[in-house]
């Protein structure tokens, strides 16, 4: 008998990506739909293990900060009570905005936690959550930091999204901080480490980075992007010695999961934007979902600005 694996967030982008790995990995999936801070939305019988992807994502906590932390916060407190219930283990997302902004260099788990932003704020908060469950309840916990993502479908709000839409259209990527460092995981990467998560179940609370082990200038992954189809505008560049950067160290979930990232950052980006350039062949104009804007991202702020 397959084992039956709940998820959260299922029809989400990284949600999308999760449904066929499991199948392939041999776990019936149990996509849950409804407000996740609803009981009534775990009531889909037994399963071994969820995975909790739901969230409110920053755009939405900009809008409705409250209610954004109420989903994050207390949809947790639901699926650690339908997972208690059931005998089950939690695999919850999180993130790398977890930690202090002004910390440099390779970060591994003891890195100082110090979220920059409400959405951080409310996955700090969730995942306090989910080691308090595993230290009074001994549920199995496994919580994933993930990193920058990136890959097919991915919205343009996204960084990476926002730069494969531009090398689509042919207009110009538009930078500020072009020289900011970041670590970029491909989707599928981070898919793999869901599934190693949820099948490699550990009693206690286990928390993990996951992403690249590389810092990347986010003007150079734009070149890489672009390969020389569109320009990249940099404006106003500061200088690199202060630029912030970190990366992932993934020295835990090698050890403990046997996880390791397989997809190189220049031919993740190429696979994708070929991907795109089959599919816009394919529909014609109808492919272009998004009405055409200028815009300069922010690589600091992470925020995409209308101009």
């Amino acid at each position: 008998m397959t084992i039956r694996m709940a998820v959260t967030g299922a029809w989400g982008w990284l949600g999308s990506h999760l449904l066929p790995a499991l199948e392939r990995a041999g776990a019936t999936p149990l996509p849950l739909t409804g407000e996740v801070r609803d009981p009534a939305t775990y009531g889909v019988g037994s399963f071994a293990m969820l995975v909790h992807l739901a969230a409110a994502l920053p755009a939405v906590m900009q809008r409705d900060g409250a209610a954004a932390r109420a989903v994050n916060v207390d949809g947790t407190r639901a699926a650690l009570a339908a997972c208690a219930a059931r005998g089950a283990g939690l695999v919850f997302a999180s993130t790398a905005g977890v930690y202090d902004p002004r910390a440099r260099g390779r970060l591994d788990e003891s890195a100082p936690i110090a979220p920059p932003t409400p959405y951080g704020e409310s996955k700090r908060a969730a995942e306090l959550l989910c080691l308090d469950w595993s230290r009074r309840t001994g549920l199995p916990v496994t919580i994933l930091r993930f990193f920058n993502l990136y890959g097919p479908g991915q919205s343009p709000e996204q960084l990476p999204g926002y730069l494969v839409q531009q090398v689509r259209r042919g207009e110009p990527i538009l930078l500020r901080h072009p020289e900011s460092r970041r670590d970029f995981l491909h989707v599928e990467d981070a898919v793999a480490a869901l599934v190693v998560a949820a099948e490699r179940s550990q009693s206690g609370g286990h928390c993990y980075n996951v992403g690249s082990g590389m810092a990347v200038a986010v003007g150079e992954l734009a070149h890489l992007a672009a390969q020389g189809r569109v320009p990249v505008v940099a404006e106003d560049p500061g200088l690199a010695e202060t630029a912030p950067w970190s990366c992932a160290d993934c020295g835990a979930i090698r050890r403990d999961l046997g996880w390791q990232p397989a997809i190189d950052l220049e031919q993740g980006l190429a696979d994708w934007i070929k991907r795109m350039d089959e599919v816009h062949r394919g529909w014609g104009d109808r492919a272009e979902s998004v009405g055409r804007c200028g815009m300069v991202w922010d690589t600091v702020s992470a925020d995409r600005r209308t101009r």
